[in-house]
């Protein structure tokens, strides 16, 4: 590492790194390298302790607020994918521990790295892992969509995996339809007939294999909506309640 001015008004670029080191914003190698110069020479490992200082002091102006639910979850279904897929299939009870809300609220109020987490995830920074499909089926791309009501307030947003095969929907806001169900549907590009993928839930996020008849149809410019159902879904393979929200499909 150069040497740098701990007295200077302008952070050079190695300061600089040790700012994302504080953050959490650096990799599991560069985190070790930074790591390596704080073990190696004491004026780094106190100019470390400077900028915490100076992180702690911006947190302390920032008035509290709670991270939307989707939020979490989205980070949840990013780096806990099996765990999710798990908890949606699992039998009804309450809640399990990685879908309540509060545990990632106590997480994001009790850290600076979390915080920095969520701005990478959300703005697309991280580099996501792609996923290889099966032959025959899309690779290398993701897909996402938020499903809007007609007033334009996000209901739920829905990922896609890079394979094709495996879909994240998220709630994004309160249900308000008390003894009714969500029910997700597609609509292919040019068609104008809906096809069922299932009931979803209305608090945490569901992890579905997307049927192998309709993964070809399960791709950008394709539409996603919701419709109000009895519990179970629809009996008839076609919405039987209102649709209250819509969502195109596109790439990320």
């Amino acid at each position: 590492m150069s040497e740098f001015d701990e007295s200077a008004d302008t952070p050079n670029r190695e300061d600089l790194r040790l700012a994302e080191y504080v953050l959490g914003t650096l990799d599991g190698e560069e985190r070790r390298e930074v790591e390596g110069w704080m073990d190696a020479d004491p004026r780094i490992a106190a100019r470390v302790e400077t900028w915490q200082e100076r992180f702690a002091q911006l947190a302390n102006q920032v008035a509290p607020a709670d991270a939307p639910a989707y939020i979490w979850a989205r980070i949840l279904a990013r780096i806990e994918p099996e765990r999710v897929a798990l908890e949606s299939t699992a039998p009804a009870t309450r809640p399990g521990l990685w879908q309540s809300l509060t545990l990632w609220r106590w997480l994001g109020a009790g850290s600076l790295a979390v915080a920095a987490l969520v701005v990478i995830i959300v703005l697309g920074v991280m580099p996501t892992q792609r996923q290889h499909g099966a032959p025959g089926t899309r690779s290398g791309t993701e897909l996402a969509a938020t499903i809007r009501t007609d007033n334009g307030q996000a209901a739920f947003t829905a990922s896609i995996d890079a394979s094709g095969t495996r879909m994240t929907v998220i709630p994004t806001a309160a249900w308000k339809h008390s003894g009714k169900v969500p029910e997700l549907w597609l609509i292919a590009p040019g068609s104008k007939t809906p096809e069922p993928l299932g009931v979803i839930a209305q608090d945490h996020a569901t992890v579905m294999t997307i049927p192998a008849a309709l993964r070809g149809q399960a791709r950008s410019q394709a539409l996603l909506a919701i419709s109000v159902e009895p519990p179970g879904g629809s009996p008839t393979g076609l919405p039987t309640g209102p649709v209250i929200a819509k969502g195109a499909v596109n790439s990320i």
